[in-house]
């Protein structure tokens, strides 16, 4: 009966907030996050209602995620500096869309691990910087970040 109960809580949470969800940074509150943050995303996307925050550091700088369903129902996000200037933006992409060399790279490196789930990351001039990928090693998930051609350019 138990085991019912946590799936139906589960299931319940799932729906009441659609929001996505990343793995490895904490949550930030609303008022946590600067103004000019919040201008920039809300003036790029004025309906999207339900975000989640994060803050991340980028080449030594304090920046801040932005997760959010566009209205095509993808999940996105975008990353901006402090004051409000857009850094990256990143989708979700199937696993199967990952490059052979990112592919190949999670299979060489974590040969145990099951991929959870894959993002495309990609500069304000929409070129792909690289591609994040959460994966499970047991009960320890992850995320691995690789440039374009496979290599590791960072771990959570």
């Amino acid at each position: 009966m138990n085991k019912y109960l946590l799936i139906a809580a589960v299931i319940g949470a799932v729906i009441t907030d659609p929001a996505p969800v990343a793995a490895h940074e904490p949550l930030l509150n609303k008022q946590d996050v600067p103004q000019a943050v919040l201008a920039a995303f809300q003036k790029d996307h004025p309906t999207v209602k339900r975000v989640k925050y994060e803050e991340e550091v980028i080449d030594g700088k304090e920046a801040y995620e932005i997760a959010y369903f566009d209205e095509k129902g993808q999940e996105r996000s975008e990353v901006y500096s402090a004051d409000g200037t857009l850094v990256e933006t990143e989708k979700v992409i199937k696993i199967d869309e990952l490059p052979d060399s990112v592919s190949q790279a999670v299979k060489n490196t974590h040969p145990r691990a099951t991929l959870q789930r894959a993002f495309q990351v990609s500069n304000t001039s929409g070129t792909v910087t690289s591609y994040e990928v959460e994966i499970r090693e047991g009960k320890k998930e992850r995320e691995v970040e690789f440039d374009p051609n496979g290599k590791i350019l960072s771990r959570c």
